[in-house]
This record gives C-alpha cells, sequence and structure tokens, in this order.
C-alpha cells in the first residue's frame, strides 16, 4: 500500500508521469469548452437540476385585458398553465493514451484531448437538442421532432421571402427572433442572397474574422437576426425539389424562451492506468436534459435544398 500510495502522489507531481490529467484540474475547463463550442446550449435557458427530475410550470395560454368603463366590471380570465416533466440523460466520452504518447508529446497532449473531448460532447448535445426524437439512444425531443413548433415549407433553394415567413410566424405570436441556426451548405447560399433582385447588396451581413460573435458560431446577421452556423442539421433529406437526398432545413429561435437545458450532474473526468498495456484511459461524463420551452418561439424552415 505505501508502495501505490508513493506511486500514485509521484505521477500526480510529475507532468511527464501523468500529473496534467488529475481530473480536479481539467474538468471544470471541459465543461466550459463544451458550453462554448456548443451552438445550441447558448440558445436555451440554461438551468441545474437539484433531483432526477425536474417539473417545470409554463403558460399555454394567456389571460386577456379588457378596457372598463368608469365603475364598470372587469370581465375575468384565466390563464392556463401546462408544465413540462424533464429528466436528465448521461453522456459520456472515451480516449485512450499511451504512456509514449504522453511523455513524449509537446504541446501537452491533455491540452488536445481536452478540446477534442469537449468539441466531441458539444456536438452530440446540439444533434439532440435540434435533431433528436426522444429515444433510448437519442433521449432529447429536438426543435425538429417537436410537432407543436410551427414550420414554414421552402422545398427548394432558401429565398428571403421564406425567411420572412418564418420570422412573420415568431412575430405574429408576439415573439421577436432572434436567431437562425442553419448548416454551412445554406450559409453559402445564403451569401449569394441580394436584398432585392435588382440589387448588388448582399442579405446576410457577415462578421468580421476573428470577432467575438465568430468564436460564439455567429456568422453574421439577416435583418437583425443572429446566423449561427452548424454541422449538427441534417443534409441527407428527400428535397422536393432535386427528388434525391439534398435537402436540409433550418431552424428559428427565440434565444433563452425557445428551450431549456438542464444540468443534472456537473462534469466529471476519470483517469484510469492500465498496467497491463501501460496506457491510459480519460473517460468524462454528464448528466442533462433538454425540453422545448415556449413552441411559438420556434420555427423550422422545411426542405432547404442543398445541391
Amino acid at each position: 500500500m505505501p508502495e501505490m500510495n508513493l506511486m500514485k502522489a509521484l505521477n500526480e507531481a510529475t507532468t511527464s508521469e501523468g500529473g496534467y490529467l488529475v481530473p480536479e484540474i481539467w474538468a471544470a475547463k471541459i465543461y466550459q469548452l463544451i458550453v462554448a463550442k456548443s451552438t445550441a446550449i447558448q440558445l436555451c435557458e440554461q438551468i441545474t437540476m437539484t433531483s432526477d427530475t425536474l417539473f417545470f410550470p409554463k403558460v399555454a395560454s394567456a389571460s386577456t385585458a379588457y378596457w372598463v368603463a368608469e365603475a364598470g366590471t372587469i370581465t375575468a380570465s384565466q390563464p392556463s398553465f401546462s408544465q413540462l416533466t424533464i429528466t436528465p440523460s448521461k453522456i459520456a466520452a472515451l480516449t485512450e493514451l499511451s504512456t509514449e504518447v504522453i511523455e513524449d508529446s509537446n504541446p501537452s497532449i491533455m491540452e488536445v484531448v481536452t478540446q477534442r473531448l469537449a468539441i466531441d460532447i458539444a456536438l452530440k448535445i446540439d444533434y439532440g437538442i435540434y435533431n433528436g426524437t426522444g429515444t433510448a439512444t437519442d433521449p432529447f425531443v429536438g426543435f425538429r421532432s417537436n410537432t407543436l413548433v410551427s414550420t414554414v415549407s421552402v422545398c427548394g433553394e432558401i429565398t428571403t421571402d421564406k425567411i420572412s415567413d418564418a420570422i412573420l410566424a415568431l412575430q405574429g405570436a408576439n415573439i421577436e427572433p432572434t436567431d437562425l441556426v442553419i448548416h454551412p451548405k445554406v450559409m453559402n447560399k445564403l451569401r449569394k442572397l441580394k436584398t432585392t433582385t435588382t440589387s448588388n447588396e448582399p442579405l446576410l451581413n457577415l462578421v468580421m474574422y476573428g470577432s467575438m460573435p465568430l468564436m460564439n458560431g455567429q456568422v453574421g446577421k439577416i435583418w437583425g437576426v443572429n446566423v449561427i452556423m452548424t454541422t449538427q442539421l441534417p443534409v441527407n433529406l428527400t428535397s422536393t425539389a432535386t427528388n434525391d437526398t439534398t435537402g436540409t432545413d433550418a431552424v428559428l429561435v427565440c434565444r433563452g424562451k425557445c428551450g431549456i437545458f438542464a444540468n443534472r450532474r456537473q462534469l466529471s473526468l476519470n483517469k484510469f492506468y492500465r498496467i497491463a498495456t501501460d496506457d491510459w484511459q480519460i473517460q468524462s461524463n454528464l448528466r442533462v436534459a433538454f425540453a422545448v420551452n415556449y413552441e411559438k418561439a420556434v420555427c423550422i424552415l422545411k426542405n432547404i435544398q442543398t445541391a
């Protein structure tokens, strides 16, 4: 036992022996990177769960206001309420590193592993928030799978008219859209759109390279709406325009109202040394949940041609 404690102390004190793999040092950093690299989490209201099930109240329909004459009777109206039942699911990633890689890497291999774990988990969460179908292997019910959200059928090339229709879908419910989430293939088409058919002025106001919005996934603005780019939207939907699998969807939302992202278990990072093979296993996991909060704060632009 004393020899084991000595080896543990040596390994944690010496970077070449794995000291930079101490979980306490990296777990918080990885979670911060996950949130920073996720395009979907930032759109949601973020909360911390204190139990395995969260019952989140929501207004299904609002009360009504009336003009009332002097000394007149005020007409009563009752809002109706519903609630979201949110349960967390575990997401995890595992990678292996040889002792030789740890010893010889410069810069530190842990920097690379941290970035990769964060990206992998962030992309998986993003996919679930945008596309999840509520199955055992895909537990979130994402924006695209929620049958109560508004839709605008594009069925062909993206146009200014279709974007305007989607904006109207939210504004017609007294909600101001903040973000349009698109695939890079749609981004390529948006760059070519003009404000009018007779103008050379681009519709998309691109964000300058290296600016803070770009680092957070925002690539530009259309009519004051942030444009966010992600690879986690499908590009294999059957396109009505071409009758092949070259279609995708875009998601228009009101930030903070569209969804709830709940964290039940803070990210934990675990390291394991395998003596038989002289290598390390690095595992990270967390328990999180997502639900569409207010369906009227979301509109899906469906079947955009990408070919």
